[in-house]
């Protein structure tokens, strides 16, 4: 029994960042590429590279995971915004009533733009591409 709790005890902090971690928030897709387009979505901290590609006319689904000190959460109080809604258009989801933590990003024409995911404790800036389709 006591090998089985140790066992678990492992498991679960081995995900767990260490109280050294600086809060973050980020985004990772939840659907699947279109065919024949381009969509990802990349987060990587240790090279702060934040960047969504998409073709033109896609629209990939995407949820928020954050970590606050102490905890990591679903992105308590989540809101996503593109700065130029012409390129890219973000759609928030809601389900049975709560605070939404998925989002619809939606590539509208070809361009540059940045996507702003911010939480309760943490603000991430992605740098978004829209491309032609190929």
């Amino acid at each position: 029994m006591r090998r089985l709790l140790l066992a678990a005890l492992a498991t679960a902090l081995a995900g767990c960042p260490d109280s050294t971690t600086a809060p973050y928030a980020q985004l990772y897709a939840i659907t699947a590429v279109p065919p024949g387009s381009v969509a990802s979505i990349v987060t990587n901290r240790d090279d702060a590279r934040f960047q969504v590609s998409l073709s033109v006319g896609v629209a990939i689904g995407a949820r928020c995971s954050d970590y606050c000190p102490g905890t990591r959460t679903t992105c308590a109080s989540m809101r996503v915004t593109s700065d130029d809604p012409g390129v890219l258009d973000v759609r928030s989801v809601y389900r049975g009533g709560r605070q939404p933590t998925e989002s619809i990003l939606v590539a509208k024409k070809v361009g540059t733009t940045t996507l702003v995911v911010d939480t309760a404790c943490a603000t991430e800036v992605y740098t978004v591409d829209v491309l032609p389709r190929p």
